[in-house]
């Protein structure tokens, strides 16, 4: 059993339909795909001084003894207000990952929500004859498309990228680049018919 999705020009007028394969989704794994995401999107940067980098400290602060005072041999001691930080964090260079399978998977999944909920919006092509954002903003209005919309699209489409760089609400993505995160996030998704049968064949390629 196939899902109809439509097709429509770039008058909002229904041309046709696209058959894509009704397989089962995990909408589980959804949340695993976005957890990763999100945490490899985050630098790790944080950093903080242990008492071998912190300025000065190179003597005892007092004597040993005969100060009635507690003994201490370095005011760069993590104990000291402004000394070194025990075990503290440092630049470091980790990521999560999933198994391509899975990837795959939570990547269909995410492109059956977006259909079964009728936010994949399909046309014929996104060939307009200027670069002008009026031009974008009406196709965009004709379809119905009013809020925060991801455009799938190659690099043949040189003219409705240039005409969407001012509306905010428009982010592009190539095929390769985007990812279960980018389908989920955005109302919309917009692509063409082409786009979305080489999509198919990257995430129902795998054995």
């Amino acid at each position: 059993m196939s899902k109809d999705v439509k097709i429509y020009n770039l008058l909002g007028e229904e041309v046709g339909t696209f058959q894509f394969e009704d397989i089962d989704s995990n909408r589980n794994i959804l949340y695993y795909a976005v957890r990763v995401q999100l945490f490899n999107m985050i630098p790790k940067t944080a950093s903080t001084r242990t008492r071998g980098m912190v300025k000065g400290g190179g003597r005892k602060p007092w004597r040993q003894k005969g100060t009635g005072r507690a003994r201490h041999g370095s005011i760069r001691s993590p104990i000291w207000k402004g000394g070194g930080v025990v075990f503290g964090p440092h630049p470091r260079t980790v990521r999560l990952s999933l198994p391509k399978k899975v990837r795959r998977a939570a990547l269909i999944s995410a492109l059956i929500d977006k259909i079964d909920s009728n936010q994949l919006i399909l046309v014929e092509s996104l060939d307009i004859d200027e670069p002008k954002t009026k031009n974008a903003v009406e196709v965009l209005n004709k379809l119905g498309i009013f809020s925060s919309c991801l455009v799938i699209l190659d690099d043949s489409n040189t003219n409705f990228i240039l005409a969407t760089r001012n509306i905010p609400y428009i982010d592009i993505r190539t095929v390769s680049d985007v990812s279960v995160y980018d389908l989920l996030r955005y109302n919309y998704v917009l692509t063409t018919t082409s786009i979305l049968e080489g999509l198919r064949e990257r995430v129902i390629s795998v054995g």
